[in-house]
């Protein structure tokens, strides 16, 4: 009777390490992970284009309708928050905008929208967008760059009316932003 060369499992473990060591890594500089502008582990920037500069607007959605009825602020869900958000980690960008869906249900309120730096407890500056449309409509701030700190925050949207008893809506909301 002939025998026959089984493949064992301590030949098989033995023939996928010659395998894997003969194999080179991949070559070149390590490029980002994640947000633009992260660095690789050995602290080189990929090559332009493969790093997430090319992008000219960088979109960043803040989820979820939510509303108020009356003049004190109303913050959206924490589960909506923006976590350690910091603007300079993003390459090249020089301009920030917020950008609402906002409703009011009567036209003698504003519905008054803006950012909030969870991390600081503090608004951030000029984020601030209002309307007193009765129909849906897109609303943008000023550029708000350089309202953000120069460190990790948590941002999260709030909302409140300019008078008490009338509801108002945002619909929809994003952080947009542009490089140079």
């Amino acid at each position: 009777m002939k025998k026959m060369f089984l493949f064992t499992p301590h030949f098989l473990m033995f023939f996928i390490l010659i395998v894997f060591l003969g194999c080179e890594g991949p070559q070149g500089e390590i490029g980002p992970v994640g947000p633009a502008g992260i660095k690789g582990e050995d602290g080189t920037q990929g090559p332009p284009g493969l790093d997430g500069n090319s992008d000219k607007q960088i979109r960043i959605d803040l989820p979820g309708s939510f509303g108020a009825n009356d003049t004190t602020w109303n913050f959206d869900e924490s589960y909506n928050d923006i976590i350690k958000f910091n603007v300079h980690n993003y390459t090249g960008v020089d301009s920030v905008i917020l950008v609402a869906s906002l409703y009011t249900y009567d036209s003698t309120a504003n519905c008054i929208f803006e950012l909030y730096n969870m991390t600081d407890n503090q608004p951030i500056l000029n984020s601030q967008i209002q309307t007193n449309s009765t129909t849906f409509n897109w609303y943008i701030s000023n550029n708000i760059f350089s309202s953000f700190p120069n460190k990790e925050i948590t941002i999260r949207g709030r909302i409140k009316s300019s008078v008490n008893g009338i509801s108002v809506q945002k619909i929809r909301s994003y952080i947009l932003l542009y490089r140079k």
